[in-house]
């Protein structure tokens, strides 16, 4: 949800939109109300539209005879706006207003964008992505008031500046630290590979060292990034977390097969040096993780009023039309 950085109920207008009803284009101003602020048609489409493309791809064949994706298409699209108008509202109780010169920051960055298209092809950029001019700048200014809100909980001046201990109290909790060692399939019918991975396995339990194995035999494109380790959700659902969750700290899997080849899988402690090493990743993902906490706890006492009686005729194609 985090991904979706629109702000809604702001007091702009936007360019109103029209479902595509029997072949008839219908015009809806304001749609929804979420607790007390008038969400637009217009901005409804802008996270609709998003949240398609994240769950698409672009490949619209996805949604023939997919009665649940499109189902939870809608549920996606109403928890994004209900979360941005939760932030909005947590940013507002505790004050935080842009100054003149962070204004002037985020004016000058579309200024300077928009100087690289002409007017045509700037218009037809933003129609392309379901936006208007004063759309696209409140997912600007919203940019800015992110950055806010974490530097009021997380700045020397109002919060509590994230220390390395912490963030390494949050990756031990929070995430996996593994390596892994792949080799893929025999695609060509032998039994190459398959041969391979039992003969790393062995050397394994012979006493080698997983990191010289890894670099002798592994055939990753990101080998060289395996060598630090990855880290993964725990309370993720994917065959790593199934895989490493079963692991202690310092103990290597089996041959596990998985659909595009063979992997042994080795879980590693998690100390002050990775902390170190991955620190700003992982301090944004404490701040996104603590922040989301505040929004949610705001947004859960929201009430949706339905304004429009349109909204059970929304579908792909009667709000996405040309």
């Amino acid at each position: 949800l985090m991904l979706i950085t629109c702000m809604v109920g702001c007091g702009q207008k936007y360019t109103v939109w029209s479902l595509k009803i029997d072949g008839a284009l219908v015009p809806v101003d304001t749609l929804l109300k979420i607790d007390s602020k008038e969400v637009s048609l217009f901005e409804y489409r802008f996270y609709f539209a998003s949240m398609k493309a994240k769950m698409d791809g672009g490949d619209d064949s996805y949604w023939i005879g997919n009665e649940d994706a499109r189902e939870k298409l809608f549920k996606d699209t109403l928890d994004a706006i209900c979360f941005d108008v939760a932030q909005e509202k947590l940013i507002n109780t505790l004050g935080i207003q842009l100054s003149r010169k962070d204004k002037k920051e985020v004016q000058k960055f579309i200024d300077d964008y928009k100087s690289t298209f002409t007017e045509d092809s700037w218009l037809e950029t933003l129609a392309g992505s379901y936006m208007d001019e004063a759309l696209y700048v409140d997912l600007n200014y919203r940019s800015k008031h992110d950055q806010l809100l974490e530097e009021y909980y997380f700045g020397e001046e109002t919060g509590t500046p994230l220390t390395v201990s912490t963030v390494l109290k949050y990756m031990q909790e929070k995430y996996y630290h593994y390596k892994y060692i792949y080799i893929k399939y025999d695609y060509d019918g032998t039994n190459t590979n398959k041969e391979m991975i039992h003969t790393v396995l062995d050397k394994l339990n012979d006493g080698e060292s997983f990191d010289e194995l890894m670099e002798a035999y592994s055939r990753d494109y990101s080998t060289n990034m395996v060598k630090i380790g990855m880290y993964i959700v725990k309370a993720g659902i994917s065959p790593i977390v199934d895989s490493v969750s079963k692991l202690e700290e310092g103990e290597y899997s089996g041959v596990v097969e998985e659909d595009n080849g063979y992997y042994i899988y080795m879980r590693c402690d998690t100390d002050v040096e990775d902390a170190r090493q991955s620190l700003d990743e992982f301090k944004s993902l404490y701040m996104n993780e603590f922040v989301s906490e505040k929004v949610n706890e705001i947004l859960k006492d929201f009430e949706i009023e339905y304004v429009s009686d349109l909204y059970d005729k929304i579908t792909i194609e009667s709000l996405l039309h040309d």
